[in-house]
Protein backbone atom coordinates (compact mmCIF):
# COMPACT_ATOMS: atom_id res chain seq x y z
CA UNK A 1 0.00 0.00 0.00
CA UNK A 2 0.87 3.17 -0.77
CA UNK A 3 0.06 6.91 -0.13
CA UNK A 4 0.11 9.84 -2.17
CA UNK A 5 -1.36 13.06 -1.17
CA UNK A 6 -2.30 16.28 -1.77
CA UNK A 7 -2.32 19.96 -0.60
CA UNK A 8 -4.74 20.79 2.00
CA UNK A 9 -4.99 23.49 4.13
CA UNK A 10 -3.67 24.04 7.39
CA UNK A 11 -3.51 21.07 10.21
CA UNK A 12 -0.44 19.75 9.59
CA UNK A 13 -1.14 17.73 6.81
CA UNK A 14 1.56 15.55 7.98
CA UNK A 15 0.73 14.56 11.36
CA UNK A 16 -2.63 13.68 10.04
CA UNK A 17 -1.33 11.80 7.30
CA UNK A 18 1.40 9.84 9.91
CA UNK A 19 -1.32 9.30 12.61
CA UNK A 20 -3.88 8.02 9.64
CA UNK A 21 -0.98 5.39 8.13
CA UNK A 22 -0.23 4.08 11.50
CA UNK A 23 -3.81 3.46 12.34
CA UNK A 24 -4.14 1.89 8.91
CA UNK A 25 -1.14 -0.23 9.34
CA UNK A 26 -2.39 -2.03 12.99
CA UNK A 27 -5.75 -3.08 11.47
CA UNK A 28 -4.10 -6.29 9.57
CA UNK A 29 -0.59 -6.05 9.90
CA UNK A 30 -0.09 -9.79 8.86
CA UNK A 31 -2.32 -9.38 5.21
CA UNK A 32 -1.32 -5.08 4.97
CA UNK A 33 1.70 -3.33 4.51
CA UNK A 34 1.63 0.52 4.08
CA UNK A 35 5.42 1.60 2.80
CA UNK A 36 6.88 4.36 4.24
CA UNK A 37 6.17 7.56 3.72
CA UNK A 38 9.77 8.69 2.42
CA UNK A 39 9.68 5.86 -0.09
CA UNK A 40 5.88 7.18 -1.63
CA UNK A 41 6.61 10.58 -1.51
CA UNK A 42 9.39 10.54 -4.30
CA UNK A 43 6.28 10.20 -6.06
CA UNK A 44 4.87 13.03 -5.02
CA UNK A 45 5.84 15.27 -8.59
CA UNK A 46 7.44 12.45 -10.40
CA UNK A 47 4.74 12.28 -13.38
CA UNK A 48 5.07 8.43 -13.24
CA UNK A 49 1.58 6.79 -13.89
CA UNK A 50 -0.36 4.82 -11.06
CA UNK A 51 0.87 1.10 -12.27
CA UNK A 52 4.70 2.28 -12.78
CA UNK A 53 4.64 3.54 -9.17
CA UNK A 54 2.75 0.17 -8.11
CA UNK A 55 4.80 -1.53 -10.45
CA UNK A 56 8.39 -0.07 -8.41
CA UNK A 57 6.78 -0.28 -4.96
CA UNK A 58 5.63 -3.95 -5.50
CA UNK A 59 1.98 -2.81 -3.90
CA UNK A 60 -1.60 -3.81 -5.55
CA UNK A 61 -3.09 -0.79 -4.46
CA UNK A 62 -2.40 2.79 -4.31
CA UNK A 63 -4.31 5.13 -1.67
CA UNK A 64 -4.38 8.93 -2.67
CA UNK A 65 -5.58 11.60 -0.48
CA UNK A 66 -5.85 14.72 1.03
CA UNK A 67 -6.62 16.55 4.49
CA UNK A 68 -8.00 19.92 4.55
CA UNK A 69 -8.96 22.07 7.35
CA UNK A 70 -11.98 24.39 7.14
CA UNK A 71 -12.82 26.59 10.09
CA UNK A 72 -13.28 24.52 13.16
CA UNK A 73 -13.73 21.25 10.77
CA UNK A 74 -11.57 18.58 8.76
CA UNK A 75 -11.94 17.08 5.86
CA UNK A 76 -9.90 13.83 4.87
CA UNK A 77 -10.91 12.78 1.27
CA UNK A 78 -9.10 9.10 -0.04
CA UNK A 79 -9.21 7.07 -3.01
CA UNK A 80 -7.98 3.55 -3.35
CA UNK A 81 -6.63 2.70 -6.96
CA UNK A 82 -6.35 -0.80 -8.40
CA UNK A 83 -2.33 -0.09 -9.52
CA UNK A 84 -2.08 -2.31 -12.36
CA UNK A 85 -4.81 -1.18 -14.51
CA UNK A 86 -4.94 2.36 -12.55
CA UNK A 87 -8.86 1.89 -11.70
CA UNK A 88 -10.55 3.73 -8.62
CA UNK A 89 -12.00 1.12 -6.85
CA UNK A 90 -13.57 3.83 -3.90
CA UNK A 91 -13.57 6.91 -3.22
CA UNK A 92 -14.99 9.15 -0.09
CA UNK A 93 -14.95 11.88 1.60
CA UNK A 94 -14.87 12.30 5.27
CA UNK A 95 -15.61 15.12 7.78
CA UNK A 96 -15.86 16.19 11.25
CA UNK A 97 -14.89 18.83 13.88
CA UNK A 98 -11.13 19.48 14.76
CA UNK A 99 -11.33 18.01 17.96
CA UNK A 100 -12.38 14.62 16.22
CA UNK A 101 -9.97 14.11 14.61
CA UNK A 102 -9.18 10.76 16.08
CA UNK A 103 -12.15 9.59 15.28
CA UNK A 104 -12.14 10.53 12.03
CA UNK A 105 -8.92 8.81 11.76
CA UNK A 106 -10.25 5.72 12.86
CA UNK A 107 -13.13 5.92 10.77
CA UNK A 108 -11.37 6.19 7.57
CA UNK A 109 -9.00 3.68 8.24
CA UNK A 110 -11.56 1.22 8.82
CA UNK A 111 -13.54 2.15 5.55
CA UNK A 112 -10.21 1.86 3.70
CA UNK A 113 -9.33 -1.52 4.97
CA UNK A 114 -12.86 -3.04 4.32
CA UNK A 115 -12.72 -1.69 0.65
CA UNK A 116 -9.29 -3.74 -0.02
CA UNK A 117 -10.97 -6.95 2.11
CA UNK A 118 -13.68 -6.38 -0.58
CA UNK A 119 -11.58 -5.72 -4.00
CA UNK A 120 -9.36 -9.05 -2.39
CA UNK A 121 -12.08 -11.02 -2.12
CA UNK A 122 -13.40 -10.39 -6.03
CA UNK A 123 -10.33 -10.71 -7.60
Amino acid sequence: MAARTERGGGLSRRKARRRLSQRFGRLHPRRLAVIARTSSMRYKKSGKSIDQIGGELHVDYILEGSVRREAGSVRISARLIRAHDQTQVWADNYERERRDILVLQSQVARAIARQIRVQRRAA
